[in-house]
């Protein structure tokens, strides 16, 4: 009997369709050379994967196994479960988002901690929510490894991922394509990766269909060449195992050829130089790709283009501390640091003195690109924090100096310290060049190389369409549309919001407007001109066709709202139709008949924040018709007293979760007597799951809408009548008058808007409609019901009558941003079975 229930088990759970993240290792096959993808990061354990669909054998035993480590990691995240393929799952517009540089020594960043950040600016659920299945991509050396190799890892993981026999499901390639976001270092890995898969794919694979960049150097990056030389000094001749561990680290391939400050020489007699020969990677063989046309790109940099230095100190620390005896200095350590753009200027100075051994350095020579225009990073502050705790302790307080050595002990001196110099001047410098990361260019020639890299603004460029300015199709910076435009010095290269536990409001939102601006640019190429809608239907929501991305005022709410400092799940949770489940289920799956009932009720425990969010994951498994909607109410206690609707929002029914959201409104304390969350769903009756509800907090208050474009509501091709079920028809006779026939009372239709628009600068809607109909029918805006109002008052005008209503009376302003008159559907309902309502014309006044 249980090996019975086992199998009708697996039969059902094999017919579900819900979300999973699955992480996977590229590993190579060291006797064949082939790759495979493998779920355990273990060389001893787990299944490789070839593209065939293969086991590579060998693999469970140490002594014959051929598989290799792994060369990077791949976080499959709510991807879609299929179990017909062997790792379990397939992906839909897959989004991959590939990480930087990792600039420690033992190189233990792990796919969590890039995890952690990516959601400190909401981008999974943002990108789960637009259709896009979001895939983490992380490099197991950084560092160590060059820049070339890791990009062919890259390559080969698209090529597996497009071409896989029945090892995770890709379905629509040839639609769906390969989005690809690089940050910092992941820019070129990214870049170059991308270029080498579709410069020798075919027309039946997967294209890529936009790749951009956060902050990638792609003409180098700048680290002070004083810093260089300051912690070479202090790893060959200080003493300093820290300096010289990071030594290596910056010596590295990974990070050595990123880097346009180069070294020559070796150990206390290194050298370093601007250096943009073709023979490095960079400068060579990278061009390729940032020269490629065969697919767009959007190069995005978080520095200033304001077309000139930023003001700053040219002495960035100084750190002198000594040790003395009856005014006798007997040990001395020193650093100075310090930023010069003549060329016989001093880039530092460094010493170390014990009696009678001196060592000291001070090299000469210009380091103008440290204040380059562009992203900054605390060099200048990381090295002196570093610096002073070493000097500290070689020369610290009560320090002793041995004078004589006997048989009976040694005879110590106490040394007098103290700080001579302690003053960290300069802290920030710059990391990333502005138009190293728009790669820009000036005269068909590497912006960095040429003066406009310190003198180049925002004139002259279209950043939507550069042309020759650069390799980019479109680029972006800090420029004067941008919120930190005004900062004295650009902020930090790839800053999070969150810092010590707070957010940083000024770092959350110029971070999305670079998303805007990002997706902005992806949804255009999406779009269909022919078709006239986008190919991504999760877009058609949330973005317009024909919008300029350096418009900020478009910037949709579904990004504005991103990077939530706070989310909540609720104490209690109660499902009307699935009487067992509570809020200990992660999801609950129940059947809910034709109609509008009630299905879930959640308690937040105490009075409803103004401006939250309420969200929950939605996906319609079984339905009977093509449509489902939700309305959310609160109430001020649970036997319903007190009821506040809000807006009714149409629930996806492709069969996927769907994340559904109702903000709460800054509404002058309208909900401040409010507790309980009572869901509500109508349809022709359908099974649904419900997962994870939730109350986000969030700092942006939701602005007013854009005013809509047009006071014609019908007839306006741009909007779309959507009828709530089959009891409603709609047809439309020779004259182009709409004839509503409603079989059954309450029920009616929408009038789509584009999405939520103001409709401020307007008084009355003005409704036309023929004589003998109409007469019970009401219309309202929203899901605001309670004030509808009816036609039946109309005035004769000619062959037609008309009836003008008061805005005020039909928008629920109480529920509105910022209490405005703005609405994104009109409805219009039957109050009797059987009525007919011929309508000419709907507009406002």
């Amino acid at each position: 009997m249980s090996m019975i229930f086992f199998l009708l088990g697996i039969l059902i759970f094999s017919t579900s369709s819900f979300a999973v993240t699955k992480t996977f290792y590229l590993k190579r096959d060291m006797k064949t050379a082939d790759y495979c993808l493998s779920n355990t990061s273990s060389f001893i354990s787990g299944s490789c994967i070839d593209s065939e669909g293969k086991v590579k054998k060998g693999i469970s035993n140490l002594f014959t196994s051929n598989i290799g480590m792994p060369l990077l990691r791949a976080q499959f995240i709510n991807a879609e479960v299929n179990l017909q393929q062997k790792w379990g799952i397939e992906v839909e517009r897959p989004f991959l988002i590939v990480d930087g540089i990792n600039l420690s020594v033992d190189e233990n960043r792990t796919l969590a901690d890039f995890r952690s950040e990516v959601d400190q600016i909401g981008l999974i659920d943002l990108l789960t929510d637009l259709g896009y299945t979001p895939i983490l991509v992380q490099f197991t050396e950084t560092v160590r490894r060059n820049l070339y190799s890791n990009s062919t890892y890259l390559m080969e993981l698209l090529s597996f991922i497009n071409n896989n026999k029945n090892v995770i499901g890709f379905p629509n390639k040839v639609k769906d394509g390969f989005t690809i976001l690089g940050i910092s270092q992941g820019g070129i890995l990214g870049r170059y990766g991308a270029y080498l898969y579709d410069k020798g794919r075919t027309s039946s694979d997967a294209p890529i269909t936009l790749f951009a960049s956060l902050d990638s150097p792609h003409q180098g990056a700048i680290m002070p060449k004083s810093l260089l030389y300051t912690i070479n000094f202090w790893a060959t001749e200080g003493g300093s195992s820290e300096a010289e561990a990071f030594n290596d680290l910056i010596e590295g391939p990974g990070a050595k050829e990123l880097l346009l400050n180069t070294s020559s020489g070796s150990g206390k007699n290194r050298s370093y130089s601007e250096d943009f020969s073709s023979s490095r990677f960079l400068f060579g063989e990278y061009r390729k790709a940032c020269e490629y046309k065969g697919f767009p790109t959007v190069l995005l940099s978080q520095g200033q283009l304001k077309g000139k230095t930023p003001a700053h100190r040219d002495t960035l620390f100084l750190l002198n501390r000594k040790a003395e005896y009856l005014s006798k200095v007997m040990g001395r350590a020193e650093s100075r640091l310090f930023s010069t753009g003549t060329k016989t200027g001093t880039l530092g100075f460094n010493r170390v003195y014990k009696v009678a051994n001196d060592k000291r350095k001070e090299p000469k020579g210009t380091s103008k690109y440290d204040f380059v225009q562009g992203s900054t990073y605390p060099f200048a502050e990381t090295m002196y924090n570093s610096l002073r705790a070493g000097i500290q302790e070689a020369i610290p307080n009560g320090m002793k100096y041995t004078i004589l050595e006997t048989f009976f002990g040694d005879l110590k001196i106490t040394l007098k310290t103290k700080w001579d110099q302690d003053a960290l001047l300069q802290k920030n410098s710059t990391f990333i060049p502005t138009v190293s990361a728009m790669d820009l260019k000036c005269n068909g020639s590497l912006a960095l190389k040429e003066s406009c890299a310190f003198s180049q603004g925002e004139s002259g460029i279209t950043f939507e369409n550069p042309g020759n300015k650069s390799t980019g199709t479109a680029i972006y910076a800090v420029d004067s549309k941008h919120p930190r435009y005004n900062e004295a010095i650009s902020g930090r290269h790839v800053e999070l919001p969150k810092e010590n536990g707070k957010v940083n409001a000024a770092v959350a939102e110029g971070m999305k407007v670079d998303l805007w601006r990002i997706l902005c640019e992806a949804a255009k190429i999406d779009y269909d001109e022919k078709l006239g809608r986008y190919k991504n239907s999760n877009l058609t929501a949330h973005f317009a066709p024909g919008v300029s991305c350096l418009d900020n005022s478009k910037i949709p709410l579904i990004i504005k709202n991103t990077g939530k400092s706070i989310s909540t799940k609720f104490g209690y949770a109660r499902y009307n139709y699935n009487k067992k489940a509570t809020e200990k289920e992660s999801k609950v799956t129940f059947d809910v008949a034709a109609g509008w009932h009630r299905v879930a009720t959640f308690d937040n425990g105490t009075s409803i924040p103004e401006g939250t969010t309420f969200e929950i994951d939605v996906k319609v498994n079984k339905l009977k018709s093509n449509w489902m909607k939700a309305e959310m109410l609160l109430h001020q206690s649970n036997n319903d007293g007190g009821q506040l609707q809000l807006s009714e929002i149409t629930v996806p029914t492709d069969g996927e979760f769907h994340t559904i959201r109702w903000r709460m409104p800054f509404a002058n304390g309208n909900v401040s007597h409010y507790r309980w969350f009572k869901m509500v769903l109508n349809s022709e009756g359908a099974n649904v799951t419900l997962s994870n509800p939730r109350l986000v907090y969030s700092a942006v208050k939701t602005p007013k809408p854009d005013p809509i474009s047009s006071a014609v509501i019908y007839p306006n091709r741009n909007y779309y009548v959507s009828p709530w079920g089959n009891s409603t028809h709609v047809s439309y006779d020779s004259k182009n008058n709409m004839v509503i026939d409603f079989d059954v009372a309450n029920t009616g239709l929408h009038i789509q808007l584009d999405q939520s628009r103001s409709m401020e600068k307007y008084k009355n809607l003005k409704v036309t409609y023929l004589p003998g109909t109409c007469q019970e029918t009401a219309v309202y805006f929203d899901s605001h019901k309670k004030g509808q109002v009816s036609l039946a008052m109309g005035k004769q005008e000619g062959d037609v009558l008309g009836v003008k209503i008061p805005l005020s009376k039909i928008v629920n302003t109480t529920v509105t941003p910022e209490n405005s008159i703005s609405a994104s559907f009109l409805s219009i309902l039957s109050k009797k079975a059987g009525e007919k309502c011929s309508i000419k014309g709907i507009s406002l006044e």
